[in-house]
């Protein structure tokens, strides 16, 4: 019962769009949008982009990524296009996403598990980190490698960014902080979504290590 009242509490859903795109230049690969200072919007913030024409993003499947480059007004910002497909360009009218950000706040994420995104053995969680918070998004708890937790996670916590759970017999202190972090999301309604959404929602794709 706690769980769902502090579901249905909850002002908005943060899976709609965040703004739009106003203007496209294919030639120069760079899109202007209809956010700006007034949104609290800062250079570095990576967007997914979808049709115009979809109704949730979080049921959608996303064409572009774009990169904010300058905040030049308002409600005026240059991005550049970092991945998109040319078969469905991005049009003007455009929809823009990024679950690490929203205007006039801060979006509270928190961690746990193992992060490798690109496949090479080692760990990726300073570049997790690092997209999280380049943003403007609060990381407010988080399960380290070594099992240690630092912060704690609140009901105000939006994401539980969940990586690969630690193996049964290898890592007792890491398993038990993992479980632990997961139930007491569940508990406060916190939602848990797994790494590989939160790269699609931000718009990142990882370069994976091949061997020959």
């Amino acid at each position: 019962d706690q769980t769902k009242t502090i579901v249905e509490m909850r002002d908005e859903p943060f899976e709609v769009a965040d703004g739009r795109v106003a203007w496209v230049n294919q030639g120069s690969a760079t899109v202007w949008i209809n956010l700006g200072l007034a949104d609290g919007l800062r250079r570095q913030t990576l967007f997914s982009v979808y049709d115009q024409a979809e109704n949730g993003v979080s049921r959608s499947e996303r064409k572009a990524s774009i990169e904010v480059t300058k905040v030049l007004d308002q409600h005026l910002a240059e991005a550049r296009i970092v991945n998109d497909v040319p078969s469905d360009p991005i049009l003007a009218g455009d929809q823009v996403f990024s679950p690490a950000w929203r205007p006039g706040r801060k979006v509270r994420f928190a961690l746990a598990g193992k992060f490798d995104i690109d496949g090479d053995r080692r760990s990726d969680r300073d570049l997790i980190r690092n997209l999280i918070t380049m943003s403007g998004a609060v990381i407010d708890a988080e399960v380290h490698d070594d099992g240690s937790v630092e912060g704690e996670l609140s009901t105000s916590t939006r994401y539980l960014v969940r990586g690969d759970r630690p193996t049964e017999g290898s890592d007792t202190k890491s398993l038990a902080a993992y479980s632990s972090m997961i139930s007491k999301a569940s508990e406060y309604g916190v939602e848990v979504i797994p790494i590989d959404k939160l790269l699609s929602w931000m718009g990142y794709n990882p370069e994976v290590r091949t061997l020959g």
